[in-house]
C-alpha cells in the first residue's frame, strides 16, 4: 500500500493597503507621483515573473520536471526575502546613525513594504503550485518535497515578521501602518490529509529589532523583485 504523505503549506494573503500621506508633513506633490510609479513598475514586474513561472509549469509533461521549476522559483523567492531583510537593516542603521532624513526612510520602507507585497503575492502562487503537483509526485520525490516546504515555510514565517515590523516602522515614523498579514493554511497530500498541527501564527505586531535571521542559503543570484 502506498505510504500517505501529508503536507501542511503556509499561504499569504498579504492584504497591503495604499499608504496614506505623512500626518504631519505630506510628500510633495511630484514625489509622491514618483513613488506611484515605481510601485506600479515593481508589482507589474513581479506580476510578468509570476506568469513566467506558471508559464513554465505548463510547458512540462512530468512531475519531476514540474517539481524542479518550484525548487527553482522557490530559491528565487528565497533571494528576494533575505534582500529585505538586508535591505531594512541597513535602512534602519543608517536612520539611527542619522545618514539619511525621515523622509528618506519613509519613502524607502514604504519601497519595502511595496517588495513585501509582491514577494508574498509569488509566494501565495507558489503554494498553490505546489499543493496541486504534490498529488501527482512519484515516491522518490517525497523527501524532497519536504525539504522544499520547509524552506518554504521558513521564508513565510520571516516575510510575515518582516511585514509586521516595515508596517509598524512606518507609522512610527509618521505615516499610517499599512495592514498586516493575514496566515492561512492549506493542505495538500498524495493520498488523505492528516493532521500535521496548526502553524504558528507570526504575523503580529512587535518592537522594531534588528533583522530577522536570513533563509536557507542558496547559489541563486537572481532577486526575483529588486
Amino acid at each position: 500500500m502506498r505510504k500517505v504523505v501529508a503536507f501542511i503549506l503556509m499561504l499569504f494573503l498579504f492584504n497591503l493597503a495604499p499608504l496614506a500621506q505623512t500626518q504631519e508633513e505630506e510628500f510633495p506633490a511630484g514625489k509622491e507621483l514618483s513613488i506611484l510609479l515605481n510601485e506600479m513598475i515593481t508589482e507589474y514586474r513581479a506580476t510578468m515573473q509570476d506568469f513566467i513561472f506558471e508559464h513554465k509549469l505548463l510547458a512540462r509533461e512530468s512531475p519531476e520536471e514540474m517539481f524542479i521549476i518550484l525548487e527553482e522559483k522557490a530559491r528565487e523567492l528565497t533571494e528576494a526575502v533575505n534582500a529585505i531583510n538586508t535591505q531594512r537593516a541597513i535602512l534602519i542603521r543608517e536612520h539611527q546613525n542619522g545618514e539619511i532624513t525621515d523622509e528618506v526612510f519613509a519613502v524607502e520602507m514604504r519601497r519595502l513594504a511595496t517588495e513585501v507585497l509582491v514577494v508574498t503575492q509569488s509566494m501565495n502562487i507558489l503554494g498553490e503550485k505546489i499543493s496541486e503537483i504534490i498529488k501527482t509526485l512519484p515516491e522518490e520525490l517525497h523527501e524532497r518535497m519536504y525539504v522544499l516546504i520547509e524552506e518554504f515555510n521558513q521564508m513565510a514565517i520571516l516575510i510575515s515578521e518582516l511585514g509586521s515590523d516595515i508596517c509598524q516602522e512606518i507609522g512610527e515614523n509618521g505615516q499610517k501602518p499599512t495592514k498586516v498579514a493575514k496566515i492561512t493554511e492549506t493542505r495538500g497530500n498524495t493520498g488523505s490529509s492528516e493532521d500535521s498541527g496548526q502553524p504558528e501564527d507570526s504575523g503580529s505586531s512587535k518592537e522594531p529589532g534588528p533583522p530577522k535571521e536570513p533563509g536557507p542559503k542558496n547559489d541563486s543570484t537572481d532577486l526575483g523583485h529588486s
